[in-house]
């Protein structure tokens, strides 16, 4: 039977589930190591916290990404114009929201962060109610009959205003974009090779369709001359008084046509 085109499953084209998840983990998985491993090369402290913190990350990261599959999957039978414009768009808030929820994991060891540099300078690094980031003086002694001077603070960096963090933010979805537009490119990548051998393999039936059409053709074409010539040939045999070869023919006859009718083509 002849394929219709129209006929062909568009499920043929699309990656299957597998392919994209294992993408979407692979790029955030090389992410998470290259981080870590910049994190141990410079020595920061807190390795520990900070590990399983960057995994809660990467694991967001890989969810933000299946919503960018979700949106690309609408327009994967478009122009790749559009595909492109669709990513280009669609992966900014969803850079936004990784690196919110990265402030979001790393704020709590922030503090902790500003101690342990304190300390390692020998100073003490605070942050008092408001935010803002204070240096704890030492008590300095003037003489002897003058009493201690109270412990001071010193200013060093102001709470940063909602605008400040939205600064810090967005500086934190641009890598974040970027990463984002990386597995894009490579959804697309894989996608344009899924409909290659989708139209490969359509090329592949069209073909074989047009082979059988074209034996199909040649057998109605030979099946009048061929019966035309057994019953000439039978005739022949009868009226010689040929019965038993003319039986045998017709035995021979039946098999012939009975395989012809079955399915396999051999």
């Amino acid at each position: 039977m002849p394929i219709d085109e129209r006929q062909v499953n568009p499920e043929d084209e699309r990656l299957s589930g597998r392919v994209v998840f294992a993408s979407m983990v692979g790029v955030w998985l090389c992410y998470f190591l290259l981080i870590t491993l910049r994190g141990a090369i410079v020595g920061l402290e807190f390795q520990d916290e900070l590990l399983w913190r960057r995994a809660l990350v990467c694991l967001i990261g890989v969810g933000v990404t299946a919503l960018l599959w979700l949106c690309l999957r609408v327009v994967e039978q478009r122009s790749l114009g559009i595909k492109i414009a669709v990513a280009l768009i669609a992966s900014m808030p969803g850079a936004i929201m990784i690196a919110q929820a990265n402030r979001w994991v790393f704020d709590s060891i922030e503090e902790k962060v500003e101690q342990q540099m304190g300390k390692d300078r020998g100073i003490a690094l605070r942050r008092d109610d408001a935010g803002n980031l204070l240096i704890d003086l030492p008590r300095t002694q003037m003489n002897e009959d003058v009493e201690d001077v109270l412990p001071q603070s010193v200013l060093i960096a102001p709470a940063p205003t909602a605008l400040d963090q939205w600064k810090m933010t967005f500086d934190l979805a641009i890598g974040r974009y970027f990463l984002l537009l990386a597995w894009a490119a490579l959804f697309l990548a894989l996608l344009a090779g899924a409909q290659a051998r989708a139209a490969e393999r359509r090329g592949e039936r069209f073909r074989s369709a047009a082979k059988a059409a074209e034996l199909r053709s040649l057998r109605y074409q030979v099946n009048p001359h061929f019966l035309f010539n057994t019953f000439n040939s039978l005739s022949a045999l009868v009226m010689t008084g040929k019965a038993e070869r003319a039986e045998q023919m017709i035995q021979t006859i039946s098999r012939f046509y009975r395989h012809s009718l079955a399915d396999d083509s051999t």
